[in-house]
Formats: structure tokens, C-alpha cells, sequence
């Protein structure tokens, strides 16, 4: 059911990186994936202004389905899920395909099960043949390998000897990555790429108590999410689905630059508001776009970055991101959060769109469902 998905989704927000090993700084799974997607788009963007043909839409849904591995399995280690590909396919490929079964058996709408199927069904057996997405792949096999390294880099200078094996193969791999697909452009992606991690560091509902912290780099990919469902459930063409999930994951990058200013401070003071979006122009041009002069995408990363919600096709971002405020809401226990996941629930049903409606009746209303012990029980663990 699209519960499960929804409930799995959220219990990322916990997971941590890197759990076995110390640390100053910690990244969450969400954290991990919305990194990944908006690192993969910079990458893409760049390489296609350079004569590649690459296909963005496959690496968001690939990147996206299969990281339910990662939960459903737990957070096996990179190096160990490459023996395991390399050394012991059979067991490898059980695995996914117990994970292939099980998504099969959750009633999930048609157009949601052909993409996760699809994307499995190649990740597992047609690389065995014939891999007609391999620049894709070697695209996300890179921006996984550069993002990892900008989690560890702060953690290796207050603990070297329990890093010190790992960075060396991870820029080993940067390298050759980097030859399979010839990117070049570094220092623009590092530079990009640490202002999203300003995201990690600033948190929703920042004024209010919550039992979990929600970062605006995790909300980027609950809105990601978001926004793919219900593209899934209207059955647009794939071209109108990679610009809404481009919009979800850029809608709140200023965010990094000017932090979270809420509405009740904009509205403090006539006319502070339309203060607030000249500066916030101003930085993104000073601070974002301008590492993008020389490339042609820039205009449309502005508009996403700046306007993402001025047209139709920017209503389901919208959407999206009022319904990841709501579950915001509900997965926190107290009066004040209650009221919010009501007032926000409301709000969308008044909206009168079906494909909404159906998330919020088959996602909000059973979103507590045990989707661990149903997944024990296809496993057969007691």
C-alpha cells in the first residue's frame, strides 16, 4: 500500500550514517538521498551542455527505489554490497528479489509498480547483460562517491586512524568514475554542494518542541517524494516529471543563504517582504548562480530556485510540500503538532484534487501501519 511507502520514507529520518564509527557530524539517510538527486542533477545539467545524452529521470527514480533496500536490509556497507555483487551473485540477487516480491505484494498503484519494477529489474539483471543505462549508472556511482566523501572529511580530521583506510579507496573511486563519465567541473559541484549542506544544519519547525528533528535538506526529498506520487497518480508525460522533481528539490535552496524567515516576521513590517525576495535574489545570483555563468541551465535553475511554485506545473511541488509538512506533523506527539497535521489535512482536502485525496486517504489514514512486522511476516521471521 502507498502507506508503507510513506511510513517507510519518514523512518529515514532516523537512520543515521556512518553508525559504527565516531564522529562530529551526523548525516541522515534523507540527507544522504536528497544529496545524492540534486548533486546528480548539477552533474547531468553540465554534462548534457557538453553533447551527452543523459537521461536525469532514470537516475531520480533509480536513486530513489533503490535505497529501500537500504532500509529494508539496513544500512549494509558500500564495500560489503559490492562483494556481494562481485563475489556472491546468487545471494545478491536473492535479496533484491525478495525485496522485488514484497513491493509486488503492497498493492501499490500501477504506474508506481511499473517504475519500481523497472528500475529493480534492470539494477539486477540486465547489467548481467547488456546495461543500456550505463553512463546513467556511472553518473550516480560518482555523485555517491563525491557525496560520501563530503561526509567523511570533517569526521577524518578529528579521527584519521578510523577513517584512514576509507578515503583513499573512496577518491580512488571519485577518479575513476570521474574518467567513465568526464566531468570536470569540481570545484563548481564541491562549491555547490556545500551550500546544500548549509541545509542539513537548519531545521524545521526550529521554534517549536519535536521529538524529531527534521532538517530542510531531509524535507527537499520528502517533497521529492511527494511530488513523484502524485505525478505517478495523474499520469503525466516523463518530460512535466523531471521538472517537478527538479522544482522539489530546489524550492527551498535560498533557504541556505537567507535561513528560514517565517511569515509572521515578514509580514512584521510594510513592505519588509518584498525586501526580503530582493535580497534573497540577490544572494542566490551572488552566491549559486553565478557558478553556473558559463552555462546555459542557470536560467532554469534560477526560476526553480526562486519562482518554484509561479506556474501550473508548480501546484504538485506545492502539493508536495504541504503534504511533507503534514506528516512532518503527524510523526511528532503533542498538542500543538496535532493541530497543525489537522489544519494542513484540511487545507489539501479543500483543494479538491483526486490524486491528492487519494494520498491523503491511503497515506495519512493507515499511515501507522506496522510495515516492519508485515515485512517480517513475508520473510517468515517470527
Amino acid at each position: 500500500m502507498l502507506w508503507n511507502i510513506i511510513n517507510l520514507a519518514y523512518r529515514w529520518l532516523s537512520i543515521r550514517r556512518w553508525n559504527n564509527y565516531p564522529r562530529i557530524e551526523e548525516f541522515m539517510e534523507n540527507e544522504h538521498l536528497s544529496l545524492k538527486l540534486q548533486l546528480s542533477y548539477i552533474v547531468v545539467k553540465i554534462l548534457q551542455e557538453k553533447w551527452k545524452q543523459v537521461n536525469l529521470l532514470y537516475i531520480y527514480k533509480n536513486i530513489f527505489w533503490n535505497n529501500f533496500f537500504t532500509f529494508i536490509y539496513s544500512d549494509i556497507k558500500f564495500d560489503v554490497k559490492k562483494y556481494l555483487r562481485k563475489n556472491y551473485k546468487e545471494i545478491n540477487f536473492k535479496l533484491y528479489e525478495q525485496i522485488y516480491n514484497f513491493f509486488n505484494e503492497l498493492d501499490l498503484p500501477d504506474s508506481l509498480l511499473k517504475d519500481f519494477n523497472d528500475i529493480i529489474w534492470n539494477q539486477v539483471w540486465n547489467k548481467l547483460f547488456e546495461n543500456k543505462y550505463e553512463l546513467e549508472d556511472n553518473i550516480i556511482s560518482f555523485v555517491k562517491v563525491f557525496e560520501i566523501k563530503l561526509e567523511l572529511e570533517n569526521n577524518v580530521k578529528f579521527y584519521p586512524l578510523a577513517y584512514e583506510w576509507i578515503l583513499p579507496k573512496i577518491e580512488e573511486d571519485i577518479v575513476k568514475y570521474w574518467e567513465l563519465i568526464w566531468f570536470d567541473e569540481w570545484d563548481i559541484l564541491k562549491k555547490y554542494a556545500w551550500s546544500l549542506i548549509k541545509l542539513k544544519f537548519a531545521y524545521r519547525w526550529n521554534r517549536m518542541n519535536r521529538d524529531t528533528s527534521v532538517s530542510v535538506l531531509s524535507h527537499l526529498f520528502l517533497v521529492f517524494m511527494f511530488s513523484y506520487f502524485l505525478w505517478n497518480l495523474k499520469w503525466f508525460d516523463d518530460k512535466q516529471l523531471e521538472q517537478i522533481l527538479t522544482i522539489s528539490l530546489l524550492h527551498d535552496i535560498p533557504e541556505a543563504l537567507t535561513w528560514d524567515v517565517i511569515t509572521p516576521t515578514k509580514k512584521a513590517v510594510p513592505w519588509f517582504s518584498q525586501a526580503l525576495e530582493e535580497i534573497e535574489t540577490k544572494l542566490v545570483d551572488e552566491k549559486i548562480i553565478s557558478l553556473f555563468s558559463n552555462y546555459s541551465f542557470k536560467e532554469e535553475l534560477k526560476k526553480y530556485t526562486l519562482d518554484p511554485f509561479e506556474w501550473e506545473i508548480g501546484k504538485i511541488a506545492k502539493y508536495a510540500d504541504n503534504l511533507s509538512a503534514m506528516f512532518e506533523a503527524k510523526i511528532e506527539n503533542s498538542t500543538d503538532f496535532n493541530r497543525i497535521y489537522r489544519d494542513i489535512k484540511k487545507h489539501l482536502w479543500n483543494q479538491n484534487d483526486v490524486e491528492l485525496d487519494y494520498i491523503l486517504k491511503y497515506g495519512a489514514d493507515y499511515f501507522d501501519e506496522d510495515v516492519e512486522t508485515k515485512w517480517k511476516k513475508f520473510i517468515h521471521i517470527a
